[in-house]
């Protein structure tokens, strides 16, 4: 006992010290959390995160006046108007000062205009500010100065909206950490005007959010910016799991040679005829497909959610010589489809509907191993000349260990390795990774100390996707998964981002008063999550390991979990000064601990109830009732709604 008593206390001192390193190093005029600069054998190279800022005598505000107007095209999007009324909005509050709004009917500029820009308009085409070159993608930043007008626009809208929200951070403070978290310097009497020139690109094009409460509150996933990759990816019935609804249970039927069992089977079991009929029976899907959603580039197509895969004579054969890769059927298949259709827009029918039209595919379970040749250094070379063409494999792996760096581990070795026998195949790549339990919501899952790296790896190996599941389908999320969630779209900008000093900017601005507490209990938790790992938390699947199990008792000790309630306890009356000054910030101080302190409670009751005095087990399940209630958490693991465990309460 006294020797991992020794171990604990090492590990509290290595996270204090941890945190205190990066205390006060928030860089100027850069976002929270800017590079760690510590350039180790993970850190991402290739991004571009440019911040070119120079005082000016100039002002926007003065004396808490301000000449300036906010100009939009008089044909603005609805993201465009909606980063024109986030910027009023957000000005106001921090200034007391209402900008006019006007459109760009008869600007062009002058050197005496007085203008915050949004968006490409008239004032930007006069001014010459122009994202041309800049390689901004979806949603680049783009933040310029010209004379004594600031442009802020993007290649695309949501490029725009970011600008935006990127000059309220250089202007107010503005920094955006969950619906009810958001940072902002308040009684602004004076702003000054800075010669900016802001070329902000995210390390991956598509950012999607990972928890419900994210992605289902559009407001919170602008402000995080992040963005939903099923605008921009298009399928048969969704973009998931969707290879049914391509060839359905009628079509299976009528041609059995479809069928794989549990997927179908994409050599249409060695029978020639047959694999031309269903290459060209989703061909038809695929153009219709086209047709229905004009400017969508990329449609999904993807295999079932089961771990099998056919085993016919004929895919047998096809992936033995694969270096026994089961993703060389569908791959093959969808090529043959990508190519069927890249002929029909060479004629009179399909012309009118040409673009980069790519199809998308799962490396997943049975797919995850690429078909190709692997040397005994690791390296990947091509067989019989196989590339892909417009496919593109989305890889995502759940059989990885999440605890660790998808690059460290042996479970994890063949998994990174995978993902880098890909881009040799495909010129582009998806990436979908994991980070919750699946099992156990209301846990949880130590994976702060990985994935980040993770991430790294993702970006180097030219990813241009992140989605990092965690619980997508719950409705408000405790064990520091808030706190993840912030992570995720930090790093899915930026993944040199400095993880610990996002950390200590979280605490301080979501939990208010009580931020040194719930950090110290949150630093206590990164501690007794390293024991986990060592102590049979981890291996492959381990986002579905048995954490309250077996070994349920050895993870989360009683005096362990009563000190984290406690610490919780503690943290809300540390908020009860803000009760008379701010209620709105105590609402969300109190709403943030309870919500937080969900995860402990639950833990003693599963694992302790019967251990407790009759008081106390009242006292806990009473408290645990009423803050689930209060925070809408909505699900208890992936498969399980949260009225099993109020019913019991």
């Amino acid at each position: 006992m006294k020797k991992r008593i020794f171990r604990i206390a090492v590990l509290i001192i290595c996270f204090a010290l941890c945190f205190a390193q990066f205390a006060g190093c928030k860089k100027d005029n850069k976002p929270d959390g800017g590079d760690t600069g510590d350039k180790d054998d993970s850190y991402y190279e290739d991004g571009t995160h440019d911040f070119d800022i120079e005082k000016t005598d100039g002002f926007i505000l003065q004396n808490g006046k301000s000449d300036y107007k906010i100009v939009v095209s008089a044909s603005a999007s609805q993201l465009e108007l909606t980063a024109a009324d986030e910027l009023q909005s957000f000005f106001y509050e921090a200034t007391g000062v209402r900008l006019d709004r006007v459109n760009d009917t008869g600007l062009t500029h002058s050197a005496s205009n007085k203008y915050l820009s949004i968006g490409k308009n008239a004032l930007s085409e006069s001014a010459g500010v122009k994202t041309d070159g800049l390689n901004l993608g979806l949603s680049g930043v783009y933040v310029a100065t010209a004379d004594n007008t600031v442009f802020m626009l993007g290649e695309k809208d949501y490029g725009t909206l970011f600008s935006v929200y990127e000059f309220l951070h250089q202007t107010l403070n503005f920094e955006t950490y969950s619906d009810n978290a958001i940072r902002l310097d308040k009684n602004v009497r004076e702003i000054s005007l800075y010669n900016y020139r802001i070329v902000d690109i995210p390390d991956f094009e598509y950012r999607t959010p990972g928890h419900g409460f994210v992605s289902n509150d559009a407001t919170l996933r602008n402000r995080l910016r992040m963005t939903e990759i099923r605008e921009f990816v298009k399928g048969q019935g969704g973009i998931y799991h969707n290879s049914f609804k391509y060839v359905t249970a009628d079509d299976r039927k009528e041609h059995p040679l479809w069928s794989g069992g549990d997927q179908l089977c994409y050599t249409a079991h060695g029978n020639g005829g047959e694999y031309d009929s269903l290459v060209s029976h989703v061909t038809e899907i695929m153009k219709t497909l086209v047709k229905a959603n004009p400017g969508i580039e990329i449609f999904s197509f993807t295999h079932e959610d089961t771990q099998t895969w056919c085993s016919c004579d004929a895919c047998k054969k096809m992936i033995a010589e694969y270096n026994g890769a089961g993703s060389v059927t569908i791959a093959a298949f969808l090529q043959d489809v990508r190519d069927n259709v890249m002929e029909w827009f060479a004629t009179d029918d399909g012309k009118p509907y040409e673009r980069n039209f790519r199809i998308t595919f799962f490396a997943y379970h049975g797919t995850n191993r690429p078909p190709t040749a692997v040397a005994a250094d690791g390296t990947h070379s091509l067989i019989n000349g196989f590339k892909l063409n417009g496919v593109i494999p989305y890889f995502a792996e759940t059989n990885a260990d999440y605890t660790k760096p998808l690059t460290e581990g042996e479970i994890n070795k063949q998994y990174a390795s995978n993902l880098a026998g890909w881009t040799i195949l495909s010129d582009e790549i998806l990436f979908w990774t994991y980070d919750t339990n699946f099992t156990e919501y209301l846990t949880p899952y130590n994976s702060f100390n990985s994935f980040a790296e993770t991430y790294r790896y993702a970006a180097k190996m030219g990813a241009m996707s992140m989605f990092d599941q965690c619980q997508s389908n719950n409705a408000m999320s405790t064990s520091w998964e808030r706190l993840k969630a912030y992570l995720n779209a930090k790093l899915s900008w930026n993944v040199n981002a400095d993880v610990t000093a996002l950390t200590e900017e979280f605490f301080e601005n979501y939990y208010g008063p009580a931020a040194k507490t719930m950090l110290d209990l949150f630093t206590q938790f990164r501690v007794q999550g390293t024991y986990q790992n060592e102590n049979g938390y981890t291996g492959s699947r381990s986002i579905f390991h048995a954490a309250l199990g077996t070994n349920g008792r050895t993870y989360w000790p009683k005096n362990w979990v009563k000190a984290q309630i406690d610490g919780m306890t503690k943290a809300l009356e540390e908020i009860e000064s803000v009760k008379e000054t701010d209620i709105v910030a105590y609402n969300a101080y109190s709403f943030n601990i309870k919500l937080e302190r969900i995860s402990p409670l639950y833990i003693m009751y599963s694992l302790y109830d019967g251990q407790l005095t009759e008081e106390d087990s009242a006292n806990y399940k009473k408290s645990l009732k009423d803050d689930l209630i209060l925070t809408g958490v909505s699900k208890v693991k992936e498969t399980g709604d949260i009225s099993e465990v109020i019913e019991k309460l």
